[in-house]
């Protein structure tokens, strides 16, 4: 995990420099949102990394594409649960609660609403990441986190580099990482 702290040290000072002070600490709140989410699966992804492996050590090989399906549909609902939650909560948020300037609280609220997409996905990941760890490929599990945790913070000052200093923008790329780990 070394690789994406490194990366942070260095991009954190661009993004501060080219997003500001304020929007930066809003995609801080969206980067913290969406690990903080990863908990909405409840110990589903846990508990499916444990079933998973009980049926492959156990010769029940032929439940795990069943039980898989189920767990995975379960992280996911529970993911559109926060997903829908955070959506409710974007104007509020942005309007009233965080008093970020005038001038940054419709961007706030577009990020969130972004944000609340990447719910789902982050709880889907969750319970695929549990998948793989029972199945013992914790070499993939470990490299999906290095390449995610450096989508976190590379595609962000990419995305400033392309289309400018935008925080929607750089609040869809990490949702742009979401979908790239996921189809990893």
């Amino acid at each position: 995990m070394g690789a994406p702290c490194l990366l942070g040290i260095i991009t954190i000072p661009y993004l501060l420099g080219h997003l500001g002070r304020e929007a930066l600490g809003i995609l801080t709140l969206v980067w913290t949102l969406i690990g903080y989410f990863s908990l909405f699966d409840f110990g589903l992804g846990r508990g499916l990394t444990q079933q998973v492996a009980t049926k492959l050590a156990t010769g029940l090989g032929k439940q795990v594409p069943s039980l898989v399906k189920t767990g995975l549909l379960l992280t996911t609902a529970t993911g559109l649960i926060g997903g829908v939650l955070l959506a409710c909560l974007a104007n509020v948020l942005g309007y009233k609660w965080l008093n970020v300037n005038i001038s940054l609280q419709q961007s706030t609220v577009h990020s969130l609403l972004i944000a609340s997409l990447g719910i789902p996905l982050t709880t889907l990941t969750v319970g695929l990441r549990g998948v793989l760890e029972a199945y013992e490929d914790f070499k993939s599990v470990n490299l999906l986190r290095i390449l995610l945790g450096v989508a976190n913070f590379g595609l962000p000052v990419l995305s400033i580099m392309v289309f400018g200093p935008s925080l929607v923008i750089a609040v869809t790329s990490l949702i742009v990482a979401r979908l790239i780990s996921l189809g990893a």
